[in-house]
Order: C-alpha cells, then structure tokens, then sequence
C-alpha cells in the first residue's frame, strides 16, 4: 500500500526540506503550490510560521497529535494559537488533530468546521490559497518589528522618568 502512495506522491512532485521552508506540490499542469506545513507545536512560534508565508506558502496544513492531553482544555488552547497564527499571516490553516480538534482556520482566525474531540470525523473544505502570502499582514511583512517599536518607546518613557525624577529632585540624598 505504501508503494503506491508513494508512486502517487512521486508523480504530483512534492519536494520538502528539514529548513521551515514552504512545501512545494508541483501539479499535473505544471503549476506549483506551495504550502507551509507547521506540525503539532510548532504553531507555537510566530515567526516559524511566518517564514513558512515569507517562503510563498499559500496556506498552512499543520498536523498534531493531541491525544496526550485527553479531556482537558489543552486541544481548545492550541485550537486558539492556530487561530492566532492565521490571523498574524492571514492565511488559512487546515488543521488536522487525530483526537483533537480538527478544524479550518481562516486568515482573520475564525474557526470553520470544526471537529470535536475524541469522536471520528473528518472534513472536505475549498481551501482558499492566498495570492500573495509574504505581504498577506503587517506581521507577514515585518516580523516583530512592531513588538520591537513598542519595546523602544517603553525603555524612551522609563528612561525619560528617571531623567525626570532626577532632575527634579536635586541635592536629596538618596539611599
């Protein structure tokens, strides 16, 4: 069984790479697709996943297996950081959980068709392959450049403060 998946998988032409790159899917017609493909908690980290969009990836597909944490919040938590991923890359995510939640994310972060967990099910969806990917958000485009900013104008304030108090205050004696 395995060899005719893999014949099958042969002819479409899928390349991949153990850098966070975009994984290319080379059609029949010639058109090649790329998607990023986080698995399980990779989805933890931002900028992983925003690589995978700055590579072209048009969508994200992420697997996980979130049997480990049985009955508790945990698959809802992650659920949630996939629907945070989308909304910082504005792509959408397909994800495929095999006790959790299975669901389809898109790039503002809405969940679609989702699956409960520990019940058998699955989903057919029209994926939507965002055009443009590596300027989809702000986020997309620069990184951390905005946590980066905000970071600056907090050590500016506290560093303007002390200045301040210093100035305000001089020939006391301090302790």
């Amino acid at each position: 069984m395995l060899s005719a998946v893999a014949r099958g998988i042969a002819q479409v032409g899928v390349q991949a790479s153990a850098a966070p790159r975009a994984l290319a899917l080379l059609l029949p017609d010639g058109r090649e697709i790329r998607f990023g493909t986080p698995i399980c908690y990779e989805l933890l980290f931002p900028d992983l996943v925003r690589r995978f969009a700055a590579d072209g990836g048009r969508a994200l597909l992420a697997i996980t297996n979130d049997a480990w944490y049985g009955r508790t919040g945990a698959p809802y938590q992650f659920l949630a950081i996939t629907e945070l991923r989308a909304a910082e890359t504005g792509l959408w995510i397909a994800r495929a959980a095999n006790t959790g939640v299975s669901a389809f994310i898109d790039g503002t972060g809405t969940t679609h068709d989702a699956t409960p967990i520990f019940e058998p099910a699955y989903r057919v969806f029209d994926l939507p392959l965002h055009p443009a990917p590596a300027t989809a958000t702000f986020y997309a485009r620069h990184g951390d450049l905005f946590a980066y900013a905000c970071w600056a104008l907090w050590l500016a304030h506290f560093a303007l403060g002390v200045r301040r108090r210093t100035i305000s205050s001089p020939g006391q004696d301090r302790d």
